[in-house]
């Protein structure tokens, strides 16, 4: 992260030697495609917020899948978005030339997709 921000980027998205987009530096991310959310299939650590908002999409009745996606056509893509412990969600306006629809009915359903899962005791 600290040297994606050295180089005037906010913060770092890995992509594997093929181009197939992994994950965030201290995050995961997500892409709408207008009908559902769309994770990457690539190695990554699963973190907490994005097993509660992918919890959260399936009671709303809302497509989210793993498939593999590719540095290269992210412009299929409506919106992009990042969800870890510091931002429950949080849209993204630009990967590279790649820019994204920045709509707040879209993030407002996603955090109450995170948000609207039951707390546990630990």
């Amino acid at each position: 992260r600290r040297l994606a921000q050295q180089a005037g980027c906010d913060a770092a998205l890995f992509v594997d030697a093929a181009g197939h987009v992994e994950e965030g530096s201290i995050w995961n991310v997500g892409d709408f495609d207008g009908d559902g959310i769309v994770w990457p299939d690539a190695p990554h650590l699963t973190g907490v917020s994005m097993q509660l908002l992918q919890a959260g999409l399936a009671r709303a009745g809302m497509r989210s899948a793993m498939q593999r996606v590719d540095l290269a056509s992210l412009g299929r893509f409506r919106a992009a978005f990042f969800t870890n412990s510091g931002s429950a969600v949080r849209l993204i306006e630009r990967i590279d030339e790649f820019a994204f629809d920045v709509d707040p009915a879209l993030e407002k359903r996603l955090r109450e997709c995170h948000d609207g899962s039951p707390l546990q005791p630990i």
